[in-house]
């Protein structure tokens, strides 16, 4: 098995890729998502839960490590074992720029979870904006719909 030495504070760590890209991600380390990148390891890669290094930089609200592993093509609609997707992560802990950013990376507004959750249907308030000018761009998304608002407009088609 491969190691990355990954150099931090006086110590160095030998560490597998797969553990390197996993920490990186979770502790929001851009060197060391570059380091596992660079040994080869697969940015899609999935633990025991079925989460990605982008489920977890995203849920811990590391914006930068998000923006870094969407760079070298992390796929924003993976879902886990619960159905959930980066996006479900970063709306429920209202972290304004994960969701900005994977929502410009074009992950899917209208993925529900094991629950039959959408992101925006478990968003904080502080999010839930991303999600309407999301559904004004055109991205074919009912807001209202999304967070559970009722539609009684065409019912007499």
């Amino acid at each position: 098995m491969a190691y990355v030495n990954v150099k931090r504070d006086f110590i160095k760590m030998e560490m597998s890729p797969e553990d390197t890209l996993f920490t990186g991600a979770k502790r929001g380390d851009v060197d060391m998502i570059v380091a596992a990148r660079a040994a080869g390891m697969d940015v899609n890669a999935v633990d025991s839960l079925g989460n990605t290094p982008l489920h977890y930089a995203a849920a811990a609200g590391h914006s930068q490590a998000v923006v870094s592993l969407l760079a070298t093509g992390a796929l924003p609609d993976i879902q886990n074992q619960a159905g959930d997707t980066p996006l479900h992560k970063a709306a429920g802990r209202g972290h304004r720029e994960v969701v900005d950013s994977l929502v410009s990376a074009g992950a899917d507004l209208s993925i529900k979870n094991a629950l039959g959750h959408t992101a925006a249907d478990g968003a904080v308030d502080t999010v839930k904006d991303i999600f309407q000018a999301a559904a004004g761009a055109g991205q074919g998304v009912d807001f209202g719909a999304l967070l559970g608002a009722d539609d009684e407009e065409d019912d007499d088609q």
